[in-house]
């Protein structure tokens, strides 16, 4: 066994042979022997404990654990108490300044709009206004004005049942005279003088808030437009005097606020006029019923916010049955006028089916008196995203429909002038039943008895009556569009009618013959456009009349007035004011 120490490792090593076996007491006591004999270490090897500087660079290991644990210990904490959190907040009530939860007494009581939803959109208000308009004998009536939209794109999803209440509506409770009260609160607040009143009389339980407008086509007298607007005799004379003046001229408009009772005349509350391009002056009716200028636009138009709402339209629930006469009525269309509606889609090819070429909306405006029945005075379809609009005009005491270029819209070219006739031999070739050689023949022919009547297939001027080798007795008409028709083999034609007379559709010229190269009664009806030949059993064309000179100007106005009608509807908004604008403009 060898014994080896070593100072510069402090270490001792023992070797031991392989061959040699020792016992361990022997082996430990050798190894104290030389423990004992080793010099002891010097003190300058043995240095003193060094304080050494925090880093995280030497700590960067009990510094990331550190941070976990409190990564960890943050994170359960906020979970337990997140839930207890949420928990005590949805039970405690929440502070709010108290001013803020008082309305003020001066604040305007506005009408609400309901939550939107998708059967909404197929429903619109029925805007009404009252108008009153001058008549040739010198008096005048008051019409009910009504502006209704069918929107059939919107609707087509929707079937059977629909719930018609308005899209706009005012609270309930809310009646437009007790905001008559509550804006005479604002008015006085505002600068009004205290001498104009708008409060409610006493006992006024049944009072409601009502609109009407004068706006004059001709010169008119105010009294008499107020007499046909029922208002109390006191206050037209009161307001003439307010006005300055006892007559209405064309661009005037003036607007009547009124407080209407059962059984008795109304009272103006406020009235606003224009004069041409003029700014609006306002007037207000004093406790003493005289009038006096207040220039309150924005009372003013608040007050005919209320009147519009409380006029409107609202029907109830129906059951349609899937037609477009069914919806318009619906919508607040009276039967009448969504039949009109219906006819004039079908004489413009305006298709009221669904699909892709179907009408996508209806807007019409439709008016009505206590002495007449409702009239249709405006029409527009919209399919594909183009219009077609339809004004309502009387010619010489007949009422037509005109486009605005002033071209009828109700007539179309008759294929059948012959009531009683049966088709025969059609537009083509033939081989000619006298002449015996093959022919075009440039017409229709319609068989009926002698002397059955013949009308004219459009309106138009008579431009010839004569006789021909082949046509025999004939008559032609020139139609504007730049066609004309021929009436041929006729037995004669109508008593007392002349060449340059002016003839209606449906109108009697003249009756079947068998003149000419006929082999029997009958008709030869032949229609050329420009020098062309058309079959007649296939042209589609306007058979109305054009519109020309005073009658085109007089038209011109009534395009006018259904615009002005239109804009009293949705009036421009005053700052402050209710917006009740919905964009609808003509052109």
């Amino acid at each position: 066994m060898v014994f080896r120490t070593s100072r510069r490792d402090k270490q001792i090593h023992v070797v031991v042979s392989p061959d040699l076996a020792i016992r361990s007491d022997h082996a430990h006591a050798a190894i104290s022997a030389a423990h004992a004999k080793m010099a002891p270490l010097p003190l300058r090897i043995l240095k003193p404990l060094e304080r050494v500087r925090f880093s995280f660079r030497t700590h960067r290991r009990a510094c990331i654990a550190l941070a976990s644990v409190t990564i960890i210990a943050s994170g359960a904490f906020a979970l337990v108490t997140g839930g207890l959190v949420r928990h005590v907040h949805a039970s405690q009530p929440v502070l709010v300044d108290p001013a803020t939860l008082v309305r003020s007494h001066a604040a305007m009581k506005e009408a609400r709009l309901l939550p939107s939803s998708d059967a909404d959109e197929n429903r619109r208000i029925a805007k009404r206004i009252d108008i009153a308009e001058g008549n040739e004998d010198g008096e005048a009536t008051l019409f009910t004005y009504q502006h209704v939209i069918l929107d059939l794109e919107n609707e087509r999803s929707s079937q059977g049942l629909i719930d018609h209440s308005p899209s706009l509506s005012v609270r309930s409770g809310d009646s437009a005279t007790d905001q008559v009260t509550e804006i005479s609160a604002i008015a006085n607040q505002k600068g009004v003088p205290l001498n104009v009143s708008f409060a409610k009389p006493a006992g006024a339980v049944h009072q409601t808030a009502h609109e009407i407008v004068l706006a004059p086509q001709s010169h008119e007298k105010v009294g008499v437009l107020m007499q046909a607007a029922d208002v109390a005799a006191e206050d037209a004379k009161n307001l003439e005097q307010a006005l300055g003046r006892k007559e209405l001229v064309p661009g005037d408009n003036l607007v009547l606020l009124l407080e209407q009772s059962p059984d008795k005349p109304a009272h103006i509350t406020m009235a606003r006029f224009r004069h041409g391009n003029a700014s609006d002056s306002v007037y207000g009716r004093t406790d003493d019923g005289v009038f006096r200028a207040n220039d309150n636009q924005r009372l003013f138009a608040r007050l005919s916010h209320d009147a519009m709402l409380s006029a409107s339209h609202q029907p109830v629930a129906v059951r349609t049955d899937g037609s477009v006469q069914s919806r318009l009525i619906a919508v607040g269309a009276p039967r009448a006028v969504a039949d009109d509606v219906k006819k004039l889609a079908s004489e413009n090819n305006v298709s009221l089916q669904k699909g892709t070429n179907g009408v996508d909306k209806i807007d019409l405006l439709f008016r009505e008196s206590v002495d007449t029945d409702p009239e249709l005075v405006f029409v527009e379809f919209t399919s594909n995203g183009e219009s077609k609009r339809l004004y309502r005009h009387e010619v010489e005491g007949n009422a037509d429909y005109f486009n605005e270029d002033g071209s009828s819209m109700t007539k179309y070219l008759m294929h059948k002038p012959l009531p009683n006739g049966r088709l025969n031999d059609g537009f083509g070739w033939r081989v000619h039943p006298v002449l015996h050689v093959r022919k075009h023949h440039n017409g229709v022919d319609y068989d009926a008895p002698i002397g059955s009547p013949i009308v004219a297939a459009g309106d138009g001027t008579v431009e010839l009556i004569s006789s021909q080798k082949g046509y025999g007795k004939y008559v032609r008409i020139r139609h504007q569009g730049g066609y004309s028709t021929t009436y041929a083999h006729l037995s004669g034609e109508a008593k007392g009618l002349k060449i340059g007379q002016h003839v209606k559709q449906g109108e009697v010229i003249a009756y079947v013959g068998s003149t000419g190269y006929s082999t029997g009664p009958h008709l030869y009806y032949e229609l050329k456009v420009g020098d062309h030949y058309v079959d007649p059993l296939k042209a589609q064309l306007n058979a109305g009349e054009k519109l020309t000179g005073s009658s085109m100007s007089s038209f011109r106005s009534e395009i006018d007035h259904v615009d002005k009608v239109f804009k009293q509807m949705n009036p421009t908004p005053i700052t402050g004011a209710p917006n009740t604008n919905t964009n609808h403009t003509r052109r």
